[in-house]
């Protein structure tokens, strides 16, 4: 039994030296190191200019949100630029039910799309050598009401939604961000976008020219399209940012359509230019201001990738501001609730006054 004793303290007589290898200044110096802190402000807003951030609101937050895109500028002076004009409008209403999760609700002048939305911050990035970057998950659907009219293409007509659901088109994102410095932050955002019916719209397909060894066919747009985002925002001042971002799908019909007037096509087949934003953003008390330019019409997501057939440096850009007002009604909320809770305590009743007490008199032996 000693034997066995004198073994297992020389087993473990070692491990309790190599346990005591640091010194009391490494334990303290662990202690005081400063823990990772959430890097905050990767952007100015939830939106760039065509494309989404990082950005959530926050808890009990609500974001009112108006986006406007002017006309072309190639129309001249007659249209003032395109400022007589506009091609897309959007009004829409975020709020964030915690500072991870935002929901949102829109409507958008083009195809008078209704759209819902839900954004999710998964990870957040963290300065020193934590998280190296910020991963949020965005998610919409859009309505189409638009006037359910017939087309058609070559012999055959339809109507243009056979039926309620082709009406609605998804859009989810994979928004990564990163904040390289104080004034410096990258976004990439792999996009998937699907559509349950094509067809409703002239975009959708074009017919090809026959030739002789081939016949003339109807080529339609894909319901399911990928797509890569790209953003960047620099810092210039305390107020004053500047912000950029660019879309490129990944789709064989969308990349392949010819120009329009091309010889190769019977149909002017509709071409799509890949969408760019270069914008200007001022933070002025409770708003954020923005002022961009972009070569698309479209303002929601679901209508980007759908048609953009304006190029950037053939005149076809357009002017746009953005502004975001933000309001806290649920913080309003709360301290109402807890005033009208006092309010209704009732006020504690007057005592009577308490007489002194008597001293007792002394027992008398007899």
């Amino acid at each position: 039994m000693y034997r066995n004793f004198l073994l297992l303290v020389l087993l473990v007589l070692p491990l309790l030296a190599a346990g005591q290898d640091e010194s009391p200044d490494d334990l303290l110096s662990q202690l005081d190191a400063p823990r990772a802190m959430p890097v905050r402000a990767t952007f100015n807003s939830s939106r760039l200019i065509n494309l989404q951030t990082n950005e959530t609101a926050g808890r009990n937050v609500l974001e009112f949100n108006i986006v406007h895109r002017f006309g072309s500028v190639g129309s001249g002076g007659h249209d003032l630029w395109g400022l007589d004009n506009s091609s897309d409008i959007r009004i829409g209403f975020d709020y964030g039910i915690t500072d991870r999760l935002m929901v949102g609700i829109g409507r958008s002048k083009q195809n008078e799309r209704i759209d819902g939305l839900i954004k999710y911050r998964l990870l957040q990035q963290m300065d020193g050598k934590g998280m190296p970057l910020s991963v949020t998950l965005y998610a919409n659907a859009a309505y189409d009401p638009a006037q359910n009219l017939r087309t058609s293409i070559g012999s055959e007509s339809f109507e243009l939604f056979p039926r309620a659901s082709a009406r609605l088109s998804y859009v989810t994102q994979l928004v990564l961000t990163r904040k390289f410095h104080p004034r410096f932050s990258l976004a990439l955002l792999p996009t998937y976008f699907h559509r349950n019916f094509v067809g409703s719209y002239a975009d959708d397909y074009y017919i090809e020219q026959p030739t002789a060894t081939t016949a003339g066919r109807v080529v339609v747009a894909a319901n399911n399209q990928f797509a890569l985002g790209f953003g960047a925002r620099y810092r210039v001042s305390r107020t004053l940012t500047l912000t950029g971002d660019y879309l490129l799908p990944f789709n064989d019909f969308v990349n392949s359509q010819l120009p329009f007037g091309s010889p190769g096509a019977a149909q002017a087949a509709p071409y799509y230019y890949h969408p760019l934003g270069l914008g200007v953003e001022l933070e002025v008390g409770g708003h954020v201001f923005q002022i961009n330019a972009s070569n698309s019409e479209a303002l929601l997501i679901n209508n980007l990738l759908q048609r953009s057939p304006t190029s950037f440096d053939a005149g076809g850009w357009r002017l746009g501001f953005c502004i975001v007002r933000v309001f806290t009604p649920g913080k309003r909320i709360v301290k109402a609730g807890r005033a009208e809770d006092a309010a209704r305590q009732p006020e504690p009743s007057a005592q009577p006054e308490r007489q002194p007490r008597r001293p007792l008199s002394p027992r008398r032996n007899d």
